[in-house]
């Protein structure tokens, strides 16, 4: 009898989490953007590359998508993910590069509020990234989210207030009103966290637990003591025989031998279940 484990790629974890500390990057920029004295046109350039930079991981993770045949969540998940990530850099960039094109001298100090909430949320979604690896542990992220995207809200009520208030000549309204649109789309909520929501919710993702291959063993041991092989493949560098087999999910234990074959999705703590389903103890019958 022989098994086949199928591990999911990590690899998308490490470059969304590439993505997000890109965020961090471009918002710790941002603010010094909106300091007193500083050097507009180096600040400008250094987020010029950052952005390039985020643009590569963003490539990189549609270039694996591209070449993955499973994918850890639902392909469109990722695409919007990484858009929304990339969405956000964009957004930070756009604010910077405004600020210089306009040659606005002096920002109204609100606009700090603004920056603040950006960097919170930068952070905690650099935070959150790694947290996809066992789709747990979320729900914190998306409450204090929503919290800093209220906060965010009222904060740009208040500043367009100040900038309509009659203070100011009416070009300079126009053209502090555009980099204040672009912080508060970097802030809106719907950029990121709420594209969290149904990634951890995917049905087809199950993350085995450490010792899932340890279990797989010890099953084999007490049942099919000296008649059975273990081979773990590795989806990237063999997708066909998914496609031979027809996997839809990871990881999935096949057993090939003896005919037909049999497959159980998920984690194998119900060890019943996995014996009846992979036919390695046969079903009892009812009694009624």
């Amino acid at each position: 009898m022989a098994f086949r484990l199928r591990p999911h790629d990590p690899t998308f974890y490490d470059l969304f989490t590439e993505s997000a500390n890109h965020l961090v990057d471009g918002a710790a920029l941002l603010a010094e953007m909106l300091g007193d004295g500083t050097d507009r046109d180096g600040i400008a350039t250094r987020m010029r590359d950052a952005e390039h930079a985020a643009d590569e991981t963003t490539h990189a993770i549609i270039r694996r998508v591209n070449t993955t045949f499973i994918t850890p969540f639902d392909r469109e998940d990722i695409y919007a993910l990484a858009s929304g990530l990339d969405d956000v850099m964009d957004f930070m960039d756009e604010a910077v590069d405004l600020v210089l094109l306009y040659e606005v001298v002096k920002l109204p100090k609100e606009l700090a509020n603004q920056v603040e909430v950006i960097q919170r949320c930068a952070e905690l979604t650099a935070a959150s990234m790694p947290r996809l690896r066992a789709m747990t542990d979320l729900e914190e992220y998306w409450i204090e989210i929503n919290r800093l995207e209220n906060l965010g809200d009222k904060s740009y009520r208040r500043i367009l207030a100040k900038l309509f208030g009659g203070k100011y000549q009416a070009l300079e309204v126009l053209k502090l009103k555009d980099v204040v649109d672009s912080l508060e789309a970097a802030i809106d909520e719907t950029t990121v966290a709420v594209l969290l929501e149904p990634v951890q919710g995917e049905a087809g993702v199950v993350v085995p637990p450490d010792d899932y291959l340890p279990a797989v063993r010890r099953l084999c041991d007490e049942h099919l003591a000296g008649r059975y092989r273990v081979e773990v493949i590795d989806l990237l560098v063999n997708p066909s025989l998914a496609r031979g087999d027809e996997i839809v999910a990871v990881p999935t234990l096949v057993r090939k031998l003896p005919a037909p074959i049999r497959k159980i999705i998920g984690d194998l703590s119900d060890t019943e279940r996995v014996l009846v389903g992979l036919q390695m103890r046969p079903q009892a019958k009812s009694t009624t």
